[in-house]
């Protein structure tokens, strides 16, 4: 992983992850403490690394095929870390690794997770070509983006309450105004 200065674009630093197969995403904690999906190969299992401010590299979640070659990845802001892969199932959990809830989406390949202020999530399904709001305490499952062809790692831009949907094959942005919540 290379680290850079968000303004200047300066590299600051190199992290090696040892044992690392397909880095894929990354969500950050206001500590610095950095998360990394690794989704695996074809013949072996992903994982979840953790990096610790001070450049510390952990395999935080041992290799196993029940994380479904993890792909997306965020923080809450209660500090809850979620997760998804090829399969249709968000995983909750605290910083420790233990699993604290399952959530799952009508359809799966689940690549970009944005944690939002009410404590809902947007996340993007490839298989769904679609992008699902989570309403949070098990509230429902709607559709915020469709006919995607293959939405990736989204973005949000909370000040405009829009969605923004890179897509894989198009080598396009999608921007999706969202409806007041």
């Amino acid at each position: 992983m290379r680290v850079y200065d968000r303004r200047s674009g300066a590299a600051i630093s190199a992290i090696s992850v040892p044992g690392a197969q397909r880095l894929n995403d990354l969500a950050v904690t206001g500590d610095g403490t950095i998360y990394v999906t690794d989704s695996g190969k074809p013949d072996q299992p992903g994982a979840l690394f953790r990096v610790s401010p001070k450049g510390k590299v952990i395999e935080w979640v041992a290799r196993d095929d029940a994380l479904e070659k993890v792909n997306g990845i965020a923080v809450m802001a209660d500090g809850t870390i979620v997760h998804g892969g090829r399969g249709v199932n968000l995983v909750f959990r605290n910083a420790a690794g233990r699993i604290l809830r399952e959530r799952s989406l009508p359809t799966g390949r689940i690549d970009g997770i944005i944690p939002l202020a009410d404590g809902g999530l947007l996340v993007a399904s490839q298989d769904g070509h679609t992008v699902y709001h989570v309403a949070p305490d098990n509230g429902p499952i709607t559709q915020a983006a469709k006919d995607i062809e293959v939405p990736a790692a989204i973005g949000y831009d909370a000040k405009r309450n829009r969605l923004i949907v890179p897509q894989i094959r198009a080598a396009s942005l999608t921007f999706v105004d969202l409806p007041a919540r």
